[in-house]
Parts: C-alpha cells; sequence; structure tokens
C-alpha cells in the first residue's frame, strides 16, 4: 500500500531467492490466529481469522494493532460487516464460520 490506501503493483522479476529460513509461527503475528503456535491446530481456520484482520485494516483505514482491536471493531458501523469480523476473530478456531461461508454472506449482502 501507498499513501491515501492505493495498492501499488510490484515487478515480481526482480525477486531473488533466500536462504531458507524455518520459524517456529508462520505469518506476521498481528494477522496470526490464536492457534498459529500449535502447529497440531493449524487449518485453514488460520487463514479465516486472518481475513477477518484484513476486513478491520480494509474497514477503518488503519494497519492492525492488536492493542487497538477492540476499539476498531467498535468504531465499525455497519452491523453486518461488524458481526462477520467478530465471527472471524473468535478465540476457537472450530467456531469460526468458514471461507465458503464468508462468501456466501458477502454476497448476500451486496
Amino acid at each position: 500500500m501507498i499513501g491515501g490506501w492505493r495498492a501499488k503493483v510490484s515487478d515480481y522479476g526482480t525477486v531473488s531467492l533466500q536462504p531458507l529460513a524455518k520459524t517456529s509461527n508462520p505469518g506476521n503475528p498481528v494477522y496470526s490466529a490464536p492457534e498459529s503456535f500449535n502447529p497440531n491446530q493449524h487449518s485453514p481456520a488460520m487463514d479465516v481469522f486472518s481475513y477477518g484482520v484484513l476486513l478491520i485494516e480494509m474497514v477503518v483505514c488503519e494497519f492492525p494493532d492488536v492493542g487497538k482491536r477492540v476499539a476498531q471493531i467498535k468504531a465499525i458501523k455497519r452491523p453486518t460487516l461488524k458481526n462477520l469480523i467478530e465471527r472471524c476473530l473468535i478465540e476457537n478456531y472450530k467456531d469460526r464460520p468458514t471461507m465458503s461461508d464468508i462468501i456466501k454472506e458477502l454476497n448476500e449482502s451486496i
């Protein structure tokens, strides 16, 4: 993203291979689901959690911040979108909606 929340497309032709660095936790901690620290609980629900964080970022036009997450969600005016985000961020990964459910819900709300 560049100023004014405009996307910038990059040329991946300049990318070079880097040595593999194995870390214990995948992804950025701000977007990571609580279960990301337990490899036995990795599932597509982790992507749902990250998508919920991304939705917050898009709706409130602020970078995600774990410390501000509750306030950022409270600032969302559309109840259906707010409810969807809250369900994406449920602590128990088994209780989160699937991406299919999310797509269906978003299509119905348009």
